[in-house]
């Protein structure tokens, strides 16, 4: 495993936009990326958005793991291709900050890697946790998109 250099994400708040460097990050087997947000508020969350559809929520990822300073992505779904991706900060109710230029993660890799190696840690008497990402209004509308389409029957 390999961790590539990292995605540098500047938040301004007042202006509500998010600086990301570099753009575009190509990817191979064993690639570990990670996206480190310089700037957050303490009260809100990093967040990572792929455009796909489908399956492929963590775009050519298996696995992202949000922390108090950016968000890091392991695995690899083996379909190569260019992802493009929204880098948000997300508030309680809503993202505060977006990024507004195209940006994109390129995997070059045909090797499925499911079993990405994640450490998860828990402190119930930590003060300051970050909030749930299950209850974020974004992923809860996103939840109830892809049910629904589940739930309907494929138009041909």
């Amino acid at each position: 495993m390999s961790v590539v250099d990292p995605i540098i994400v500047t938040v301004n708040i007042n202006e509500g936009n998010l600086e990301v460097a570099p753009e575009e990050v190509t990817i191979g087997a064993g690639d570990v990326v990670q996206w480190r947000f310089i700037g957050i508020p303490s009260n809100c969350l990093g967040f990572v958005h792929f455009d796909t559809e489908g399956d492929e929520l963590f775009g050519p990822f298996q696995f992202l793991q949000p922390s108090p300073t950016g968000v890091t992505a392991m695995g690899n779904n083996g379909q190569t291709g260019t992802y493009g991706y929204t880098a948000m900060i997300l508030g309680d109710d809503s993202a505060v900050a977006t990024s507004t230029a195209s940006l994109s993660i390129i995997n070059t890799s045909t090797t499925v890697d499911t079993t990405p190696h994640a450490t998860v840690s828990f402190n119930p008497t930590a003060q300051n946790q970050l909030p749930r990402q299950s209850a974020h209004p974004f992923l809860k509308a996103r939840s109830a998109l892809t049910k629904a389409e589940a739930r309907s029957p494929a138009r041909s």
